[in-house]
């Protein structure tokens, strides 16, 4: 209440510092208007010095004004139901006062204006309790408007529903098996999937994911090998920070190009080198393959019939596959072992490795970018990045 006071209290005081400063300048141009606009406001307590200053201006000011001070007085008409008294004499008007300067009403006006501006400030701190007075100015009722940066959209968002489990990334290619374990393909390094469980296969433990390629999530899971990837417990893909998640992806996307390059000369290398047994290994080792996988599925059904599947007839039809298929696997080494020798004698007397992979520019450029990544990605995934990189 009282800083309202005080403020009105400083307009009010503009405005009469408006009107004392104004009314020369008024006067010299109109004086009559000077005259309305004095009885209208009234200025009471400056009346004398405004009739000072305007004495002044005229007995100084320039000669147009003589016409105000010989103009005739209108005719009075009487007023019809009056009757005109007779009017006292008038008298005599003093002597004038010899005039002041201009700058020195000014300057009383501005010494009065003075004091009374001290006066009201004074006034004002008073009116203000000490307590009041030490309390900081609060202001209230005041909208706060955040403005939130909203992020560009997401260039890797997927463009159907995702699936409702933890994200992670395949680190490198790695094969995309079967739930038996039959090899179906390769998911590329830099794949996001989503993580819905695991288990065990003869070659070690797979997980089974829901991968994210060309913006859409697989419909089916696949099955990944647990050391190609890495998982990110309790948080989805969509709620991933984007700039750890890019960094990563662009990461695994350059291993595994890296990866693949490399593979690609390597076999172009062998194509110039070839191993005479070559054809007749490959061969039988895919035969020797197949019946392995045959062997784990009948093994694995067979398990199951000490648990989940109580069927004797079953169980004593998958006992005589397995006699008959480990009957095989024995025919199958003896055939593939000759082979093997034959073509591994060769490979070691004409030895060709991974090292012997020369290091393209291609190469290079990848090994760059992981190098320029691999600080942030330590960071998230300490040990992730190879130690060939460093």
């Amino acid at each position: 209440m009282a800083q309202f006071l005080l403020r009105a209290f400083i307009v009010a005081i503009a405005g009469f510092l408006l009107i004392w400063f104004g009314l020369p300048v008024l006067h010299s141009v109109s004086p009559e208007a000077t005259k309305i606009l004095s009885a209208i406001v009234g200025l009471s307590g400056a009346s004398a010095s405004t009739n000072e200053m305007m004495m002044a201006m005229d007995d100084e000011g320039p000669t147009n004004h003589a016409s105000r001070d010989t103009a005739p007085l209108p005719e009075a008409h009487p007023v019809p139901g009056l009757v005109a008294e007779e009017a006292p004499a008038s008298p005599q008007p003093p002597a004038p006062a010899p005039a002041r300067p201009a700058e020195s009403v000014v300057g009383s006006a501005a010494e009065k204006f003075a004091s009374m501006a001290a006066s009201a400030v004074s006034a004002a701190k008073k009116a203000i309790s000490p307590e009041e007075a030490s309390k900081p100015s609060v202001v209230t009722n005041v909208t706060v408007v955040v403005v939130e940066e909203e992020l560009p959209p997401d260039p890797r968002a997927a463009q159907n529903e995702e699936p409702p489990y933890p994200w992670g990334i395949v680190v490198t290619n790695s094969f995309s098996m079967a739930a038996d374990g039959t090899a179906v393909g390769v998911i590329k390094g830099g794949t996001p999937v989503a993580y819905a469980d695991d288990k065990m296969l003869p070659h070690g433990r797979v997980y089974a994911v829901y991968p994210l390629e060309n913006g859409l999530w697989a419909q089916a899971p696949t099955y990944v090998y647990e050391n190609d990837m890495v998982l990110f417990e309790g948080v989805r893909y969509s709620e991933s920070n984007r700039e750890q998640r890019d960094a990563l992806i662009d990461f695994c996307t350059a291993y595994g190009t890296y990866e693949q390059t490399r593979n690609d000369l390597f076999e172009r290398m062998r194509a110039r080198h070839r191993n005479p047994h070559e054809t007749e290994y490959r061969r039988i080792k895919a035969e020797r393959d197949a019946l392995q996988t045959d062997i784990n599925k009948t093994m694995e059904l067979f398990r199951k019939t000490d648990t989940e599947i109580s069927d004797r007839n079953l169980r004593a039809n998958l006992r005589t596959k397995l006699e008959k298929l480990r009957g095989e696997q024995v025919t199958m080494n003896n055939r593939y072992e000759p082979v093997y020798r034959k073509w591994s004698e060769w490979e070691k007397q004409n030895p060709l490795s991974m090292d012997d992979v020369p290091n393209t520019p291609t190469l290079q450029n990848l090994k760059n970018q992981m190098k320029k990544l691999a600080p942030a990605v330590e960071e998230i995934v300490p040990g992730l990045s190879p130690n060939w990189l460093h």
